[in-house]
């Protein structure tokens, strides 16, 4: 639960830096949707998972990933295809059990 709250303050804090009508929703249990113009869409994605960062929670890493698309669908298919790039690229600083278990 506190990982989501923080994702959910991250992904709104980026989203404010955007004065464009930016509306941000909790889309189910881990998922959030940002409504927002597609030349900005990019710059608020990348802030809030900047801001975010990698977090352990318990023993799990956690990080934020967006997709960005038209349609749920074209962001989903994005998003989880990031998430595999940015589960290599955190592989390093995982500890070797983190990395086992997790990686």
């Amino acid at each position: 639960d506190e990982a989501i709250i923080r994702a959910g303050l991250a992904i709104q804090k980026a989203a404010s830096e955007y004065h464009h009508g930016c509306r941000v929703f909790r889309y189910g249990g881990d998922e959030f949707v940002v409504i927002a113009p597609r030349n900005v869409a990019a710059s608020i994605r990348d802030l809030a998972e900047k801001e975010f960062g990698l977090n352990v929670v318990g023993e799990v890493p956690v990080f934020l990933t967006g997709g960005i698309g038209y349609t749920l669908e074209s962001a989903d298919r994005q998003m989880y295809y990031r998430k595999r790039g940015f589960k290599g690229a955190f592989a390093g600083s995982l500890t070797p059990e983190l990395e086992a278990d997790h990686v």
